[in-house]
């Protein structure tokens, strides 16, 4: 069963479209001449030649459609070629009638089960499907996270959510090692940068170089003279050997007197004083000095070596541990310094420098490992392509193991979501076979007993019970068609005037739909379609199309094969022929308007159609509520004054002196059509105006009923309160 139809791009049906929905066992649909009625039909018989237009049918599955329009007339009815014959049940043999129906049944029944595999399938697909999106939004976010240091990693990627998942769900068997996000980052700014350049190299320290300065045995050495001599005992006892030596010197500028008590010395005092302070002293004086040169000069050659990497601003290089060392190692030789100046002056100090060895070695660890880092870098640029290759991979690598949980929960829920959608297909596939094999059997079961005659047969007999006896159907020479021929046996199909030609045909359908143009495919579900079947019929037989119609939607009811019936028409009597006693629950009214050269759907919960009086008076109270515009509302104000006047009334109407002259004009307009012998409601007198003064028209339509007396008429039909009597 056809649930809805969007309609776009057809006739006068444009892009933005219009919905036939809330459909029902059976569609009644109005619609005048023009409005888009066949090209609804059009849709169902062949929705494949209407690309934009579509048909929603329930639980997906399509139903065979039977459409009469002009469509199957011309196709169906034409002079050159005879009708092909219709195939229905014969009723010799009800053993087989039985078993069709029986197996009938089972397909039914097995369509039943098709409708719950399918609406199993469809919910663990959409299950699948939101699953699908879920986990795509995930990936998508990890790359809008990521993006701005790895756009390199993911290029091929970045511009599509459906690829970056399926590489997402790809890299989950990556194997390589996993870096941390910081290390990858930094990482990314040497591969992915194309204008990066090789970093200088910094030279190193040589820690243990200080030892031979730090462990000196000269600082720890007690310079004194020679300890045999007899003048030796006296300055070792009181410790001045250094006053002594200083002293030494004065001696001789002071007349061989004592330079500290001015005493007379004895004459070998000056030579004891001299031998005490021996070659072993003067050497290992000039060990001292010597030390202190070699010791200030390697202090300031370092510290200008570590001053110049700290300055270099190497971006590998921990420059504030460098700082802090640097500062210490300077403070420290600022202290040795007077130590070792102490040292000088008074040789018989015992001193020890402090160790910078510790700091040296701290800078040394700082320094290796930028070097290292250096030579990463530099090996990157140098190996750049090779390098990237392996980056992009780490980069995957981590994005994997972000989502990894993600994943885990999407793989395990993707699996069981397959695993039903397949257990249920394959049921789904079973129960399709064994719908193949019943209908296989059911034709099997139909070719015993098809045939054209009864439907032939039953043609004739109709025609005959509605004196058509003027021709009929016989079977042609050509197996398997009809012909049309006259009571002496000529063939009548190119003299049939147009409405004998018209209720041939719909009988010729009315008998397809429980047949078949094949001796198979008789008992199938199908849907009936009526495109204005009375067209060009007279009185007497729109009434027998009416009564057939009724019966077929007797049959829809009646949950038989026929499933739904659509019935379009533009013609008043007809509709509500049809429409009597329809079931409410069961039915759906709809009405097909144009409205500048656009059509529109209407919808309705009850038959919205009465009588064409009615509907030309709806038409004002339309254009007066809405104030949509009309081409043709001059024409309806002009049909409802000849209907109720002229032909309802019989009344004369002479009301020149009761207006205006203005409004005198507008009324010999509107009684206009009193005298152009138009006196049915099926010769619409279609008078475009240009006036934007329609107002004024509605003014003077209401005054004519208003001066005739029959203001009450007019009220009642537009919906308004009179105290006048209704005529």
């Amino acid at each position: 069963m056809i649930e809805s139809i969007q309609i776009k791009d057809v006739a006068s049906f444009n892009n933005d479209g219009a919905i036939l929905n809330n459909l029902k066992e059976t569609n009644f649909i109005y619609g005048a001449n023009g409005s888009g009625k066949t090209s609804v039909s059009r849709i169902i018989a062949n929705n494949e030649y209407y690309p934009e237009s579509s048909i929603t049918w329930k639980n997906n599955i399509a139903i065979k459609a039977l459409v009469y329009n002009k469509d199957f007339i011309s196709k169906n009815y034409t002079v050159d070629k005879d009708l092909k014959g219709i195939f229905t049940l014969g009723e010799e043999n009800d053993t087989i009638i039985k078993d069709i129906d029986g197996k009938s049944k089972e397909i039914a029944a097995i369509n039943e089960q098709i409708i719950v595999n399918n609406q199993i399938i469809e919910k663990f697909t959409n299950k699948k499907k939101s699953d699908e999106t879920k986990f795509e939004e995930s990936c998508w976010k990890l790359k809008i996270d990521h993006d701005g240091y790895f756009q390199n990693a993911f290029e091929g990627f970045r511009n599509s959510k459906q690829k970056f998942k399926e590489k997402c769900k790809l890299e989950n068997s990556n194997s390589k090692t996993l870096k941390e996000l910081d290390q990858l980052k930094k990482e990314a700014d040497i591969v992915f940068n194309k204008n990066i350049e090789m970093v200088q190299d910094i030279t190193n320290i040589n820690v243990d170089s200080i030892d031979s300065y730090e462990k000196n045995t000269i600082l720890v050495t007690k310079i004194i003279g020679k300890e045999d001599i007899p003048i030796a005992g006296l300055i070792s006892k009181l410790n001045n050997s250094d006053w002594v030596k200083k002293g030494l010197p004065y001696i001789n500028e002071n007349n061989n007197l004592c330079p500290f008590c001015q005493r007379p010395l004895q004459e070998d005092f000056k030579q004891h004083i001299e031998e005490y302070f021996d070659e072993t002293y003067q050497r290992q004086l000039n060990q001292v000095s010597e030390f202190r040169k070699d010791y200030f000069d390697f202090m300031t050659k370092l510290l200008n070596h570590i001053n110049a990497i700290v300055i270099s601003n190497n971006q590998y290089l921990d420059t504030q541990l460098m700082k802090t060392e640097f500062e210490l190692i300077q403070s420290i030789f600022e202290r040795n310094k007077l130590l070792i100046d102490n040292k000088v002056n008074e040789p018989s100090l015992v001193i020890n420098i402090e160790s910078i060895k510790l700091h040296l070695t701290t800078i040394k660890n700082s320094i290796d490992v930028t070097k290292e880092k250096i030579r990463g870098h530099n090996y990157k640029v140098v190996n750049r392509k090779k390098e990237e290759s392996k980056l992009i991979s780490e980069v995957w690598r981590l994005i994997a193991e972000i989502n990894r949980k993600n994943f885990e929960e999407y793989s395990k829920n993707d699996i069981e979501f397959q695993k039903t959608i397949d257990g249920v297909s394959r049921t789904l596939s079973e129960n399709e076979k064994k719908i193949l094999i019943l209908k296989s059997e059911i034709n099997e079961l139909e070719n015993q007993i098809t045939s054209i005659i009864p439907s032939l047969n039953a043609i004739n007999k109709l025609l005959k019970g509605f004196d058509f006896t003027n021709f009929k159907l016989s079977e042609s020479e050509k197996k398997g068609f009809y012909k049309i021929i006259r009571e002496n046996g000529e063939e009548a199909k190119d003299t049939l005037s147009e409405g004998e030609t018209n209720f041939i045909s719909f009988l010729y359908f009315y008998y397809l739909i429980n047949g078949s143009f094949t001796n198979e495919d008789i008992t199938v579900n199908k849907i009936v379609v009526f495109d204005d079947p009375v067209s060009s019929l007279d009185s007497n037989v729109l009434f027998i199309v009416s009564t057939l119609i009724k019966r077929i939607i007797e049959e829809v009811h009646k949950k038989e094969n026929l499933k739904q019936v659509f019935v379009l028409t533009h013609n008043v009597y007809f509709h509500n022929k049809v429409t009597q006693k329809y079931n409410k629950e069961k039915s759906s009214f709809k009405i097909i308007k144009k409205d500048e050269n656009i059509s529109r759907i209407l919808d309705f919960d009850c038959n919205p159609i009465r009588t064409s009086y009615e509907l030309l008076w709806q038409e004002v109270k339309d254009y007066i509520n809405s104030g949509s515009k009309s081409t043709t509302i001059l024409n309806v104000l002009r049909r409802i004054i000849e209907n109720y006047f002229n032909i309802l009334g019989g009344y004369k109407m002479n009301l020149q002196n009761e207006f205006e002259p203005e409004e005198l004009i507008i009324y010999d307009s509107l009684i206009s059509i009193l005298h152009e012998n138009s006196h049915t409601f099926e010769d619409p007198l279609f008078i475009e105006s240009n006036d934007d003064k329609i107002d004024k028209y509605l003014k003077v339509f209401e005054k004519i009923f208003d001066k005739t007396g029959h203001i009450g008429h007019y009220n009642m039909m537009m919906k308004k309160q009179s105290t006048n009597q209704d005529l």
